[in-house]
Formats: C-alpha cells, sequence, structure tokens
C-alpha cells in the first residue's frame, strides 16, 4: 500500500534515518469520525471534527481520530527535510506482523490464560485474573517482539 504524505521531522537513531510523517488525507476527507453522529453531513475535513485537520473544532480524548501521523524509515536515498513530499510504502506482510504482535497476541494469551486459570480454580475470579495475567503477559510479548524485531516492520519511503 502507498500513500503521500508530507515531512514533518528527520532524525537518526542507530545508523537509519527516520521521518515523521502527516498523511495525505485528501482520498478520505469525506469519511466520518467516530464520534460524528450524520455521516452524511460532513461536507469537508473542518465540518467533520474527528481528526487533528478540524483546527477548533476538533475532538478529543478515546474516540478521536488522530491516525494520519506515521514513523517511517527513509529508503530512498534522498536528503529529506521538513516539508519535502513523499511516498511511503508498507507491504501487507508487514502490516500482518504488526497486527499479530500488538493486537492478536495479547488477546490470544488473555483467552489463554483466562480459561487455564478457570480450568486449574474453577472461580469466576480466576477467569477475571486469568484475563488481567494473560493481557499483561500478551503486552509484555508483544514489547519484546517489537524491540526484537526493530524497524523491520515500519513503513519506508519510497519516493
Amino acid at each position: 500500500m502507498q500513500r503521500n504524505g508530507i515531512v514533518t521531522s528527520v532524525w537518526i537513531d542507530k545508523n537509519t534515518e527516520k521521518i515523521n510523517i502527516d498523511l495525505d488525507n485528501s482520498q478520505t476527507e469525506d469519511s466520518c469520525s467516530i464520534k460524528q453522529k450524520n455521516c452524511y453531513a460532513v461536507k469537508s475535513c473542518a465540518t467533520c471534527g474527528g481528526c487533528g485537520f478540524a483546527g477548533k473544532n476538533k475532538e478529543t480524548g478515546l474516540f478521536a481520530v488522530s491516525g494520519n501521523k506515521i514513523t517511517a524509515l527513509n529508503k530512498s536515498g534522498r536528503n529529506l527535510k521538513k516539508g519535502d513530499p513523499v511516498i511511503v510504502e508498507i507491504k501487507e506482510n508487514q502490516t500482518r506482523i504488526q497486527a499479530l504482535s500488538s493486537v492478536i497476541l495479547p488477546i490470544l494469551m488473555a483467552i489463554v490464560f483466562s480459561l487455564s486459570f478457570y480450568f486449574f480454580f474453577y472461580t469466576e475470579k480466576a477467569i477475571v485474573g486469568g484475563l488481567f495475567f494473560g493481557l499483561i503477559i500478551g503486552s509484555a510479548l508483544a514489547f519484546l517482539l517489537k524491540n526484537k524485531m526493530g524497524d523491520k516492520a515500519l513503513p519506508q519511503v519510497i519516493g
């Protein structure tokens, strides 16, 4: 998947140039945010209020949309600076790895531990305890996996 964006900052981490990018949302400008009550009333970004582009009308908190800012690796060989337009690419396998490590692994661990605790103790408290313990273990495994993989799952600037 490829998206266009604009560089907001550039830094070097472990001999790799990393770039913060604001993605271009012009293709999804008429989409609704989670908080939008009437999806058909959205005429432009400023009337929606669901993301950071809404100015003074923007939403804050749990249901605010903020998915237009990413960090990517500079594999293009270009000397990029703030304000440069770029094309960012992420491969499908990288997306799968991110979903597996950040979402599926903690949920799977929570299910496994809650069922294990239930079959060992046969109480509802054991299910809740196993659920929280599994989420903690799953999240810890996700962080370990992220640190082990390093920057392999990050999107890359290709142009």
